[in-house]
């Protein structure tokens, strides 16, 4: 039975009421018309790679809960949770969706996501690296392979469309403030490619090493600049980027690779003077107090 068939008798429209609030309506043989308010909901986990959001409904007898998957625009898999009937108002809303309605849930997905990232508290969060590979190798990570749906700068050189996309070192015993920065170019048949990296460090210099042997090379002043114009804090944003990812690192290794941290070396006390003024803050000297 295809899907049509599946939804025959049911028509339900997901939109936004006069407020700006989500409204389900549906529409069943013999019966009114039923609006029912409605909230999406989304995983607000920084790290998870799952593209779907939930359709919640309230209703008599019970939460409709509709799982919609925003990238693929269609339902989410799998799809033999809901009742049948539930199934037939998931793909009667799915039909009824338009391009607009999908840039919605989207805006509302990402947006959520966005959210997560800012708030997240590194000291707390565990995330799957490399450990081998990063501890071993000194490999490099991207910060949209630990945070999948991390906002994205894109920005044109010409009729070029480029996207930036970060690669730091996260090992503690790295003391660096440099991140890579890879340019992608979305060519005419759609298949990306790393047409120019890039190197910024903390404070706002940049270089690339490898220009001479890639695509953007010789444009890489350019590439720059119109990278800054259209993202003017760009390089505040990798700042922030490298720190987080090497916080979530730091916590992620402690907590599920231990071994691989090296011991925080011990300092020694400083030495204090026996005519100096007491550490304790007691205002005597050294000697007439703590040292005596």
């Amino acid at each position: 039975m295809d899907q049509q068939e599946m939804s025959a008798g049911v028509t339900a429209k997901l939109g936004a009421s006069p407020e700006g609030a989500w409204q389900l309506t549906l529409h069943e043989p013999d019966r009114e018309p039923l609006s029912l308010p409605a909230h999406i909901e989304v995983c607000n986990n920084a790290f998870c790679h799952c593209c779907e959001v939930t359709v919640v409904a309230a209703r008599p007898q019970g939460a409709l809960r509709l799982r919609l998957d925003v990238l693929a625009a269609d339902l989410a898999e799998p799809r033999s949770e809901s009742s049948d009937a539930d199934q037939r108002v998931a793909e009667a809303i799915v039909n009824d969706l338009d391009e607009a309605d999908w840039d919605r849930l989207q805006a509302s997905f990402f947006s959520t996501k966005a959210r997560a990232i800012e708030r997240l508290d590194p000291s707390g969060a565990v995330a799957p690296f490399d450990f081998d590979d990063i501890e071993g190798n000194g490999a490099m990570v991207c910060f949209d392979e630990v945070f999948p749906y991390a906002l994205q700068h894109h920005f044109e050189l010409g009729d070029r469309q480029l996207t930036a996309l970060e690669q730091v070192c996260v090992r503690p015993s790295c003391r660096c403030d440099e991140a890579l920065v890879d340019i992608i170019d979305s060519g005419p048949d759609g298949v990306d490619e790393v047409a120019l990296t890039l190197v910024v460090d903390g404070r706002g210099r940049w270089s690339a090493p490898e220009a001479a042997s890639q695509p953007l090379g010789r444009k890489w002043s350019a590439v720059r600049r119109a990278l800054l114009a259209k993202h003017p804090r760009y390089v505040e944003v990798v700042t922030k980027r490298r720190d987080l990812l090497r916080a979530v690192y730091l916590n992620s290794v402690r907590e599920l690779r231990p071994e691989l941290v090296a011991p925080e070396p011990v300092s020694s006390p400083t030495k204090v003077g026996r005519n100096a003024p007491c550490p304790c803050g007691s205002g005597r000297k050294y000697k007439r107090c703590c040292g005596a």
